[in-house]
């Protein structure tokens, strides 16, 4: 974990005050260790992410048995936001530690394979042309708007029908 330039760990106390951070803060965000001592670290998360964020840290200082991970945006000091995934692990009766642990990881390239995704979905959906996509077995996953226009079958008919159902023998491979 410490290996990687974007990648952090945050020591927290139980109201999200930074207790100690680790160097590689500097690389991926931009604060210098020492101005971050003291400073609550939800102040840096996106608004848009920052009840998720901490409602996933809260759940973890009252269950320490849980390791949740959550996904969030963090203000760069150059008014950026870096898509990270937080990871909490309560280290509080832990001697050596006595905080909530925040593993940060990069989390930019999870977010654009997401959005990749997102694209391909809305073309899919969008063709022209009746698609459909089949699991291994050859039961229907996924069917666009065109097919479903093609077919006369509604989207929850076709989805997890055997293609055999609507295809002659022959068309299958």
């Amino acid at each position: 974990l410490l290996d990687r330039p974007a990648d952090f760990i945050y020591a927290l106390t139980t109201d999200g005050t930074v207790d100690w951070a680790t160097p590689a803060v500097e690389r991926a965000l931009g604060y210098d260790v020492a101005e971050l001592d003291g400073t609550n670290a939800f102040e840096t998360v996106h608004p848009d992410d920052r009840e998720a964020v901490f409602d996933t840290f809260e759940r973890v200082v009252d269950d320490p048995g849980l390791e949740p991970t959550v996904s969030g945006r963090i203000e760069h000091t150059e008014g950026s936001w870096q898509c990270v995934r937080l990871t909490f692990r309560n280290c509080l009766d832990d001697p050596a530690i006595g905080a909530v642990r925040a593993n940060v990881r990069d989390g930019t390239e999870r977010e654009d394979c997401l959005q990749e995704l997102d694209r391909y979905r809305t073309l899919v959906q969008t063709a022209g042309d009746a698609m459909y996509a089949l699991d291994a077995e050859g039961y229907i996953e996924m069917v666009n708007a065109s097919h479903v226009e093609w077919s006369g079958y509604s989207e929850s008919e076709l989805v997890g029908t055997h293609v055999s159902e609507f295809l002659p023998a022959d068309a299958i491979e």
